[in-house]
Protein backbone atom coordinates (compact mmCIF):
# COMPACT_ATOMS: atom_id res chain seq x y z
CA UNK A 1 0.00 0.00 0.00
CA UNK A 2 1.55 3.34 -0.71
CA UNK A 3 1.29 6.13 1.65
CA UNK A 4 -0.36 9.08 1.60
CA UNK A 5 2.80 11.40 1.21
CA UNK A 6 2.93 13.26 -1.41
CA UNK A 7 5.76 16.04 -0.57
CA UNK A 8 7.88 14.69 -3.33
CA UNK A 9 5.40 14.08 -6.10
CA UNK A 10 5.86 16.51 -9.20
CA UNK A 11 2.30 17.23 -10.97
CA UNK A 12 3.81 16.56 -14.59
CA UNK A 13 6.06 14.36 -15.38
CA UNK A 14 9.45 14.70 -14.27
CA UNK A 15 11.33 11.52 -14.22
CA UNK A 16 13.98 12.83 -11.72
CA UNK A 17 11.42 13.37 -9.18
CA UNK A 18 9.62 10.40 -9.63
CA UNK A 19 12.93 8.26 -8.82
CA UNK A 20 13.11 10.27 -5.78
CA UNK A 21 10.01 9.40 -4.40
CA UNK A 22 10.17 6.15 -5.53
CA UNK A 23 13.26 5.29 -4.42
CA UNK A 24 11.88 5.67 -0.50
CA UNK A 25 8.92 3.33 -1.19
CA UNK A 26 11.89 0.17 -1.90
CA UNK A 27 9.64 -2.10 -1.07
CA UNK A 28 6.40 -1.45 -2.81
CA UNK A 29 9.13 -1.08 -5.81
CA UNK A 30 9.75 -4.77 -5.50
CA UNK A 31 6.46 -5.61 -5.56
CA UNK A 32 5.68 -4.12 -8.25
CA UNK A 33 8.71 -5.41 -10.16
CA UNK A 34 7.54 -8.93 -9.22
CA UNK A 35 4.05 -8.12 -10.50
CA UNK A 36 6.20 -6.25 -13.84
CA UNK A 37 7.79 -9.29 -14.52
CA UNK A 38 5.12 -11.41 -14.52
CA UNK A 39 3.13 -9.33 -16.50
CA UNK A 40 6.26 -8.82 -18.96
CA UNK A 41 6.09 -12.62 -19.48
CA UNK A 42 2.61 -12.53 -21.47
CA UNK A 43 3.97 -10.09 -23.83
CA UNK A 44 6.38 -13.00 -25.37
CA UNK A 45 5.36 -14.24 -28.82
CA UNK A 46 5.33 -18.02 -27.77
CA UNK A 47 2.53 -17.38 -25.42
CA UNK A 48 -0.70 -19.51 -26.47
CA UNK A 49 -3.35 -16.83 -27.47
CA UNK A 50 -5.99 -18.23 -25.16
CA UNK A 51 -3.73 -16.75 -22.44
CA UNK A 52 -4.72 -13.20 -23.56
CA UNK A 53 -7.84 -13.04 -21.45
CA UNK A 54 -5.06 -13.63 -18.50
CA UNK A 55 -2.85 -11.07 -19.58
CA UNK A 56 -5.68 -8.10 -19.66
CA UNK A 57 -6.76 -9.65 -15.58
CA UNK A 58 -3.08 -9.02 -14.77
CA UNK A 59 -2.98 -5.89 -15.99
CA UNK A 60 -6.19 -4.60 -14.40
CA UNK A 61 -4.76 -5.99 -11.17
CA UNK A 62 -1.54 -4.04 -11.39
CA UNK A 63 -3.42 -0.52 -10.97
CA UNK A 64 -4.03 2.59 -13.07
CA UNK A 65 -0.60 3.04 -14.94
CA UNK A 66 -0.92 -0.52 -15.96
CA UNK A 67 -4.35 -0.06 -17.30
CA UNK A 68 -3.30 3.13 -19.20
CA UNK A 69 -0.78 1.24 -20.89
CA UNK A 70 -2.51 -1.80 -21.62
CA UNK A 71 -5.18 0.73 -23.39
CA UNK A 72 -2.15 1.63 -24.93
CA UNK A 73 -0.68 -1.44 -26.57
CA UNK A 74 -4.12 -2.25 -27.41
CA UNK A 75 -3.46 -0.46 -30.53
CA UNK A 76 0.12 -1.50 -31.22
CA UNK A 77 0.36 -4.84 -33.28
CA UNK A 78 3.82 -4.02 -33.36
CA UNK A 79 4.40 -4.82 -29.93
CA UNK A 80 1.76 -7.67 -29.19
CA UNK A 81 -0.42 -10.07 -30.71
CA UNK A 82 -4.03 -9.48 -32.39
CA UNK A 83 -5.56 -11.70 -29.57
CA UNK A 84 -3.76 -9.50 -26.70
CA UNK A 85 -5.07 -6.62 -28.44
CA UNK A 86 -8.37 -7.66 -28.77
CA UNK A 87 -8.62 -7.95 -24.93
CA UNK A 88 -6.80 -5.23 -24.09
CA UNK A 89 -8.64 -2.86 -26.03
CA UNK A 90 -11.96 -3.86 -23.90
CA UNK A 91 -10.38 -1.97 -21.00
CA UNK A 92 -10.69 1.00 -23.55
CA UNK A 93 -14.48 0.69 -22.41
CA UNK A 94 -14.70 -0.53 -18.57
CA UNK A 95 -12.74 -1.33 -15.87
CA UNK A 96 -13.20 -2.50 -12.04
CA UNK A 97 -14.82 0.52 -10.08
CA UNK A 98 -13.44 1.03 -6.26
CA UNK A 99 -16.20 1.09 -3.34
CA UNK A 100 -17.91 3.90 -3.08
CA UNK A 101 -17.67 5.68 0.64
CA UNK A 102 -14.12 6.02 -0.02
CA UNK A 103 -15.29 7.69 -3.25
CA UNK A 104 -18.05 9.90 -1.00
CA UNK A 105 -15.09 10.27 1.38
CA UNK A 106 -12.85 11.72 -1.22
CA UNK A 107 -15.27 14.65 -2.43
CA UNK A 108 -15.80 15.93 1.28
CA UNK A 109 -12.24 16.04 1.84
CA UNK A 110 -11.72 17.69 -1.32
CA UNK A 111 -14.46 20.04 -1.23
CA UNK A 112 -13.88 20.57 3.13
CA UNK A 113 -17.43 19.94 3.63
CA UNK A 114 -20.28 17.56 3.76
CA UNK A 115 -21.10 16.69 0.14
CA UNK A 116 -25.16 17.28 -0.02
CA UNK A 117 -24.17 21.19 1.26
CA UNK A 118 -23.56 21.25 -2.49
CA UNK A 119 -25.65 18.80 -4.46
CA UNK A 120 -29.46 18.07 -3.93
CA UNK A 121 -28.66 14.76 -5.38
CA UNK A 122 -25.65 12.20 -6.17
CA UNK A 123 -25.98 9.07 -7.23
CA UNK A 124 -25.05 6.19 -5.02
CA UNK A 125 -22.94 4.23 -7.18
CA UNK A 126 -20.83 5.45 -10.42
CA UNK A 127 -22.30 6.19 -13.71
CA UNK A 128 -18.31 5.21 -15.16
CA UNK A 129 -15.35 3.79 -13.86
CA UNK A 130 -12.42 4.52 -15.96
CA UNK A 131 -8.49 3.88 -15.06
CA UNK A 132 -7.70 6.92 -13.53
CA UNK A 133 -11.54 7.32 -11.62
CA UNK A 134 -15.04 7.50 -11.17
CA UNK A 135 -17.87 9.70 -12.67
CA UNK A 136 -20.95 10.19 -10.60
CA UNK A 137 -23.81 12.40 -11.51
CA UNK A 138 -25.12 15.02 -9.58
CA UNK A 139 -27.01 18.30 -9.14
CA UNK A 140 -26.03 21.12 -7.88
CA UNK A 141 -27.98 22.72 -5.00
CA UNK A 142 -27.38 26.64 -6.28
CA UNK A 143 -29.46 26.28 -9.83
CA UNK A 144 -30.38 22.87 -10.18
CA UNK A 145 -28.32 21.93 -13.22
CA UNK A 146 -27.37 18.33 -13.86
CA UNK A 147 -23.50 17.78 -13.39
CA UNK A 148 -20.65 15.04 -13.70
CA UNK A 149 -18.59 14.29 -10.28
CA UNK A 150 -15.44 12.98 -11.55
CA UNK A 151 -13.32 11.56 -8.26
CA UNK A 152 -9.95 9.98 -8.70
CA UNK A 153 -9.22 6.65 -7.40
CA UNK A 154 -7.17 6.71 -4.10
CA UNK A 155 -3.30 7.34 -3.99
CA UNK A 156 -3.39 6.89 -8.10
CA UNK A 157 -0.77 9.76 -8.35
CA UNK A 158 1.51 7.83 -5.82
CA UNK A 159 0.95 4.48 -7.08
CA UNK A 160 1.08 5.83 -10.56
CA UNK A 161 4.75 7.44 -9.76
CA UNK A 162 6.40 4.03 -8.44
CA UNK A 163 4.74 2.37 -11.49
CA UNK A 164 6.43 4.82 -13.93
CA UNK A 165 9.71 4.25 -12.01
CA UNK A 166 9.23 0.32 -12.43
CA UNK A 167 8.57 0.55 -16.46
CA UNK A 168 11.39 3.46 -17.03
CA UNK A 169 13.86 1.08 -14.78
CA UNK A 170 13.32 -2.18 -16.57
CA UNK A 171 13.37 -0.16 -20.34
CA UNK A 172 17.02 1.02 -18.89
CA UNK A 173 18.05 -2.64 -18.34
CA UNK A 174 16.58 -3.69 -21.33
CA UNK A 175 18.49 -1.37 -23.15
CA UNK A 176 21.47 -3.63 -22.18
CA UNK A 177 20.31 -6.31 -24.85
CA UNK A 178 20.40 -6.22 -28.88
CA UNK A 179 17.80 -8.27 -29.28
CA UNK A 180 15.25 -5.98 -27.79
CA UNK A 181 13.86 -3.95 -30.13
CA UNK A 182 11.57 -1.36 -28.46
CA UNK A 183 12.95 1.58 -26.92
CA UNK A 184 10.80 1.03 -23.54
CA UNK A 185 12.32 4.44 -21.95
CA UNK A 186 11.71 6.59 -24.95
CA UNK A 187 8.03 5.24 -24.93
CA UNK A 188 7.30 5.15 -21.13
CA UNK A 189 8.58 8.93 -21.54
CA UNK A 190 6.37 9.87 -24.61
CA UNK A 191 3.29 7.83 -22.90
CA UNK A 192 3.84 9.39 -19.45
CA UNK A 193 3.90 12.81 -19.95
CA UNK A 194 0.48 12.31 -21.65
CA UNK A 195 -0.84 10.61 -18.48
CA UNK A 196 0.19 13.23 -15.62
CA UNK A 197 -1.41 15.47 -17.95
CA UNK A 198 -4.85 13.34 -17.75
CA UNK A 199 -4.33 12.98 -13.66
CA UNK A 200 -4.45 16.72 -13.24
CA UNK A 201 -8.53 17.43 -13.19
CA UNK A 202 -8.05 21.34 -12.83
CA UNK A 203 -6.44 21.90 -15.97
CA UNK A 204 -8.82 19.49 -17.78
CA UNK A 205 -12.11 22.04 -15.70
CA UNK A 206 -9.75 25.04 -17.59
CA UNK A 207 -9.60 23.48 -20.68
CA UNK A 208 -13.53 22.81 -20.57
CA UNK A 209 -14.47 26.54 -19.29
CA UNK A 210 -12.19 27.61 -22.09
CA UNK A 211 -13.80 25.76 -24.91
CA UNK A 212 -16.96 26.77 -23.59
CA UNK A 213 -16.01 30.61 -24.25
CA UNK A 214 -15.18 29.95 -27.71
CA UNK A 215 -18.14 27.93 -29.01
CA UNK A 216 -20.99 30.64 -26.73
CA UNK A 217 -21.50 32.80 -29.88
CA UNK A 218 -21.93 30.12 -32.55
CA UNK A 219 -23.32 27.19 -30.33
CA UNK A 220 -25.19 28.40 -27.48
CA UNK A 221 -25.79 24.94 -26.09
CA UNK A 222 -21.84 23.47 -26.32
CA UNK A 223 -21.10 26.56 -24.46
CA UNK A 224 -22.76 25.87 -21.35
CA UNK A 225 -20.81 25.54 -17.86
CA UNK A 226 -21.89 25.26 -14.78
CA UNK A 227 -19.76 23.88 -11.29
CA UNK A 228 -16.32 25.52 -11.80
CA UNK A 229 -16.49 27.31 -8.16
CA UNK A 230 -16.37 23.43 -7.26
CA UNK A 231 -13.33 22.46 -9.03
CA UNK A 232 -10.66 20.45 -7.23
CA UNK A 233 -7.37 19.01 -8.27
CA UNK A 234 -8.90 14.82 -7.20
CA UNK A 235 -12.72 16.19 -7.78
CA UNK A 236 -13.85 18.48 -10.66
CA UNK A 237 -17.43 19.32 -11.20
CA UNK A 238 -18.72 19.95 -14.84
CA UNK A 239 -21.78 20.29 -16.60
CA UNK A 240 -23.62 16.97 -16.88
CA UNK A 241 -23.42 16.11 -20.94
CA UNK A 242 -25.91 12.58 -22.20
CA UNK A 243 -26.44 10.94 -25.15
CA UNK A 244 -29.72 11.71 -24.51
CA UNK A 245 -29.94 14.97 -25.30
CA UNK A 246 -33.44 17.75 -25.98
CA UNK A 247 -33.33 19.86 -28.85
CA UNK A 248 -35.98 21.88 -28.30
CA UNK A 249 -37.72 23.87 -31.75
CA UNK A 250 -37.17 27.77 -31.42
CA UNK A 251 -39.56 29.52 -28.87
CA UNK A 252 -41.69 30.86 -31.51
CA UNK A 253 -42.27 27.42 -33.04
CA UNK A 254 -42.93 25.96 -29.41
CA UNK A 255 -45.68 28.59 -29.00
CA UNK A 256 -47.42 27.63 -31.85
CA UNK A 257 -47.22 23.86 -30.88
CA UNK A 258 -48.89 24.95 -27.56
CA UNK A 259 -51.78 26.04 -29.71
CA UNK A 260 -52.17 23.20 -31.39
CA UNK A 261 -50.50 20.20 -30.10
CA UNK A 262 -51.20 18.45 -33.38
CA UNK A 263 -48.36 20.22 -34.68
CA UNK A 264 -45.86 18.17 -32.67
CA UNK A 265 -44.82 14.91 -34.70
CA UNK A 266 -47.05 12.50 -33.18
CA UNK A 267 -46.96 8.60 -33.12
CA UNK A 268 -50.09 5.93 -33.58
CA UNK A 269 -50.45 5.99 -29.75
CA UNK A 270 -50.23 9.72 -29.75
CA UNK A 271 -47.36 9.89 -27.80
CA UNK A 272 -45.97 13.17 -29.05
CA UNK A 273 -42.28 14.53 -29.84
CA UNK A 274 -42.08 18.37 -29.34
CA UNK A 275 -38.39 18.63 -31.13
CA UNK A 276 -40.07 18.13 -34.46
CA UNK A 277 -43.40 19.27 -36.21
CA UNK A 278 -45.54 16.75 -37.90
CA UNK A 279 -44.80 15.73 -41.50
CA UNK A 280 -48.35 16.29 -42.23
CA UNK A 281 -47.71 20.48 -41.61
CA UNK A 282 -45.22 20.66 -44.63
CA UNK A 283 -47.68 22.49 -46.51
CA UNK A 284 -49.38 24.35 -44.66
CA UNK A 285 -48.86 27.65 -43.10
CA UNK A 286 -48.97 26.67 -39.59
CA UNK A 287 -45.82 29.01 -38.04
CA UNK A 288 -47.15 31.79 -38.40
CA UNK A 289 -48.10 32.34 -41.86
CA UNK A 290 -45.73 30.15 -42.76
CA UNK A 291 -44.85 26.47 -44.05
CA UNK A 292 -41.91 24.20 -42.24
CA UNK A 293 -40.96 23.69 -45.39
CA UNK A 294 -40.28 27.25 -45.68
CA UNK A 295 -38.21 27.63 -42.46
CA UNK A 296 -36.53 24.45 -42.66
CA UNK A 297 -35.19 26.36 -46.09
CA UNK A 298 -34.24 29.66 -44.50
CA UNK A 299 -32.36 27.29 -41.36
CA UNK A 300 -30.61 25.71 -44.41
CA UNK A 301 -29.57 28.67 -46.29
CA UNK A 302 -28.49 30.64 -42.65
CA UNK A 303 -25.89 27.51 -42.27
CA UNK A 304 -24.42 27.14 -45.96
CA UNK A 305 -24.44 31.09 -45.70
CA UNK A 306 -22.18 30.98 -42.55
CA UNK A 307 -20.83 27.62 -43.35
CA UNK A 308 -20.01 28.11 -46.71
CA UNK A 309 -16.00 28.93 -46.75
CA UNK A 310 -16.67 25.12 -45.70
CA UNK A 311 -18.29 23.77 -47.92
CA UNK A 312 -17.61 21.58 -51.00
CA UNK A 313 -14.52 23.84 -52.27
CA UNK A 314 -11.71 21.66 -50.14
CA UNK A 315 -10.87 19.12 -52.36
CA UNK A 316 -11.14 21.25 -55.03
CA UNK A 317 -8.52 23.88 -53.68
CA UNK A 318 -6.33 20.61 -53.00
CA UNK A 319 -6.31 19.31 -56.36
CA UNK A 320 -5.89 22.97 -57.59
CA UNK A 321 -2.89 23.74 -55.49
CA UNK A 322 -1.94 20.55 -56.82
CA UNK A 323 -2.04 21.18 -60.17
CA UNK A 324 -0.05 24.30 -60.12
CA UNK A 325 2.67 22.45 -57.34
CA UNK A 326 3.12 20.03 -60.35
CA UNK A 327 2.91 22.14 -63.20
CA UNK A 328 5.87 23.96 -61.74
CA UNK A 329 7.79 21.27 -60.64
CA UNK A 330 7.73 19.50 -64.08
CA UNK A 331 8.62 22.51 -65.68
CA UNK A 332 11.78 22.65 -63.21
CA UNK A 333 12.46 18.59 -63.92
CA UNK A 334 11.69 17.87 -67.29
CA UNK A 335 14.27 16.17 -69.14
CA UNK A 336 16.25 15.18 -66.11
CA UNK A 337 15.51 12.00 -65.28
CA UNK A 338 14.04 13.18 -62.41
CA UNK A 339 10.34 10.88 -61.01
CA UNK A 340 8.29 13.69 -59.05
CA UNK A 341 6.32 11.38 -56.26
CA UNK A 342 3.26 12.77 -54.25
CA UNK A 343 2.79 11.47 -50.93
CA UNK A 344 -1.31 11.42 -49.77
CA UNK A 345 -2.00 10.86 -46.31
CA UNK A 346 -2.97 7.29 -45.51
CA UNK A 347 -6.80 8.45 -42.95
CA UNK A 348 -8.16 4.57 -42.20
CA UNK A 349 -9.96 6.15 -39.06
CA UNK A 350 -13.86 5.37 -39.21
CA UNK A 351 -13.41 4.38 -43.16
CA UNK A 352 -15.91 2.12 -41.97
CA UNK A 353 -18.63 4.55 -41.85
CA UNK A 354 -20.64 6.47 -44.48
CA UNK A 355 -19.22 9.80 -43.82
CA UNK A 356 -15.91 9.18 -43.00
CA UNK A 357 -15.58 12.05 -41.09
CA UNK A 358 -11.56 11.94 -40.38
CA UNK A 359 -11.02 12.13 -44.46
CA UNK A 360 -13.47 14.54 -45.12
CA UNK A 361 -11.98 17.08 -42.05
CA UNK A 362 -8.40 16.81 -43.53
CA UNK A 363 -10.34 17.86 -47.14
CA UNK A 364 -10.60 14.16 -48.52
CA UNK A 365 -14.01 14.04 -50.41
CA UNK A 366 -14.16 10.16 -49.65
CA UNK A 367 -17.51 8.75 -48.52
CA UNK A 368 -19.28 5.56 -48.97
CA UNK A 369 -20.74 7.06 -52.02
CA UNK A 370 -17.83 9.48 -53.53
CA UNK A 371 -14.42 7.95 -54.48
CA UNK A 372 -12.37 10.75 -52.97
CA UNK A 373 -8.81 9.30 -54.33
CA UNK A 374 -9.56 8.50 -58.47
CA UNK A 375 -9.60 12.65 -58.67
CA UNK A 376 -6.68 12.69 -56.72
CA UNK A 377 -5.06 10.06 -58.88
CA UNK A 378 -6.30 11.60 -62.33
CA UNK A 379 -4.58 15.11 -61.50
CA UNK A 380 -1.23 12.96 -60.94
CA UNK A 381 -1.52 11.34 -64.05
CA UNK A 382 -2.20 14.38 -66.20
CA UNK A 383 1.22 15.37 -64.58
CA UNK A 384 3.27 11.63 -64.91
CA UNK A 385 4.00 11.91 -61.09
CA UNK A 386 3.68 8.73 -58.73
CA UNK A 387 1.08 8.63 -56.51
CA UNK A 388 2.72 7.64 -53.07
CA UNK A 389 0.58 6.28 -50.47
CA UNK A 390 0.76 5.05 -46.73
CA UNK A 391 -0.39 2.89 -43.88
CA UNK A 392 0.68 -0.56 -46.34
CA UNK A 393 1.98 -2.29 -43.35
CA UNK A 394 -1.66 -2.43 -41.57
CA UNK A 395 -4.11 -4.56 -40.78
CA UNK A 396 -7.89 -4.25 -40.68
CA UNK A 397 -8.30 -6.19 -37.34
CA UNK A 398 -5.22 -4.89 -35.61
CA UNK A 399 -6.77 -1.54 -35.57
CA UNK A 400 -9.47 -0.08 -32.63
CA UNK A 401 -12.60 -1.66 -33.79
CA UNK A 402 -14.85 0.66 -32.30
CA UNK A 403 -12.84 3.32 -34.51
CA UNK A 404 -13.83 1.19 -37.40
CA UNK A 405 -10.42 1.18 -39.10
CA UNK A 406 -10.25 -0.04 -42.65
CA UNK A 407 -6.69 0.64 -43.80
CA UNK A 408 -6.69 -2.90 -45.42
CA UNK A 409 -9.75 -1.22 -47.40
CA UNK A 410 -8.45 2.06 -47.90
CA UNK A 411 -5.20 0.58 -49.52
CA UNK A 412 -7.44 -1.24 -51.86
CA UNK A 413 -9.55 1.80 -52.95
CA UNK A 414 -6.45 3.82 -53.76
CA UNK A 415 -5.36 0.67 -55.56
CA UNK A 416 -8.30 0.97 -57.73
CA UNK A 417 -8.05 4.01 -58.23
CA UNK A 418 -4.29 4.18 -59.39
CA UNK A 419 -5.26 1.58 -62.03
CA UNK A 420 -8.42 3.40 -63.35
CA UNK A 421 -6.27 6.61 -63.55
CA UNK A 422 -3.37 4.53 -65.54
CA UNK A 423 -0.83 6.50 -62.24
CA UNK A 424 2.15 4.02 -60.85
CA UNK A 425 1.63 3.24 -57.29
CA UNK A 426 4.28 3.91 -54.37
CA UNK A 427 4.04 2.46 -50.70
CA UNK A 428 5.67 2.63 -47.23
CA UNK A 429 4.90 1.77 -44.05
CA UNK A 430 3.14 4.48 -41.77
CA UNK A 431 4.54 2.76 -38.42
CA UNK A 432 8.40 1.43 -37.36
CA UNK A 433 7.41 -2.22 -37.95
CA UNK A 434 9.92 -4.95 -36.97
CA UNK A 435 7.54 -7.84 -37.31
CA UNK A 436 7.20 -10.78 -39.51
CA UNK A 437 3.18 -10.22 -39.79
CA UNK A 438 4.20 -6.24 -40.62
CA UNK A 439 6.32 -7.76 -43.09
CA UNK A 440 4.00 -10.27 -44.56
CA UNK A 441 0.91 -7.54 -45.26
CA UNK A 442 3.62 -5.47 -47.22
CA UNK A 443 4.24 -7.76 -49.33
CA UNK A 444 0.92 -8.53 -49.92
CA UNK A 445 -0.22 -5.20 -50.25
CA UNK A 446 2.65 -4.23 -52.96
CA UNK A 447 1.81 -7.10 -54.95
CA UNK A 448 -1.53 -5.37 -55.53
CA UNK A 449 -3.70 -8.57 -56.22
CA UNK A 450 -6.81 -6.80 -57.31
CA UNK A 451 -9.49 -8.82 -58.66
CA UNK A 452 -7.21 -11.06 -60.03
CA UNK A 453 -4.99 -8.63 -61.28
CA UNK A 454 -1.24 -8.44 -60.88
CA UNK A 455 0.03 -4.96 -60.75
CA UNK A 456 3.37 -4.56 -58.22
CA UNK A 457 3.52 -0.79 -56.78
CA UNK A 458 6.82 0.92 -58.64
CA UNK A 459 8.82 1.40 -55.44
CA UNK A 460 8.72 1.23 -51.58
CA UNK A 461 9.91 3.03 -48.73
CA UNK A 462 10.63 0.81 -45.73
CA UNK A 463 10.55 3.07 -41.88
CA UNK A 464 13.05 2.87 -41.06
CA UNK A 465 17.09 2.59 -40.78
CA UNK A 466 18.05 2.75 -37.57
CA UNK A 467 19.22 0.36 -34.82
CA UNK A 468 16.12 -0.92 -34.01
CA UNK A 469 16.15 -2.67 -37.55
CA UNK A 470 19.68 -3.51 -37.44
CA UNK A 471 19.44 -5.62 -34.42
CA UNK A 472 20.10 -9.39 -35.76
CA UNK A 473 16.29 -10.63 -35.02
CA UNK A 474 14.96 -7.85 -36.85
CA UNK A 475 18.08 -7.13 -39.76
CA UNK A 476 17.49 -11.36 -40.48
CA UNK A 477 13.85 -11.39 -40.40
CA UNK A 478 13.66 -8.31 -42.66
CA UNK A 479 16.31 -9.17 -45.26
CA UNK A 480 14.43 -12.62 -45.51
CA UNK A 481 10.98 -11.18 -46.23
CA UNK A 482 12.47 -8.39 -49.02
CA UNK A 483 14.33 -11.65 -50.55
CA UNK A 484 10.69 -13.20 -50.94
CA UNK A 485 9.38 -10.34 -52.22
CA UNK A 486 12.15 -10.20 -55.25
Amino acid sequence: MVDESSEFLPLVYEPASISAYSYLHTGERDHVLVQHALYSCYQLPENEVSRAIELRDIVTSLGPAYIKLGQALSIRPDILSPAAMTELQKLCNKVPSYPDDVAMALIEEELGQLWYNIYSELTSSPIAAASLGHVYKGRLKENGDLVAVKVQRPFVLETVTVDLFVKRNLGLVLRKFPQVSIDVVGLVDEWAARFFEELDYVNEGENGTFFAEMMKKDLPQLGKTSGEEHQRFKVPTRMFGSAFVLIPLPKWAVEEIDKDPDLAYTDQWGRRNYEYISLSCDTLPVLKGRTPIQCYGDFMRAFRDKFEHLLGDTIVMLLNHGNRILSSGKAIFDNTGVKISVKVAGIHWHYGTRSHAPELTAGYYNTRFHDGYLPIARMLARHGAVFNFTCIEMRDHEQPQDAQCAPEKLVRQVGLATREAQVPLAGENALPRYDEFAHEQILQASSMNIDGEDRDMCAFTYLRMNQQLLQPDNWRRFEKKMKEGN
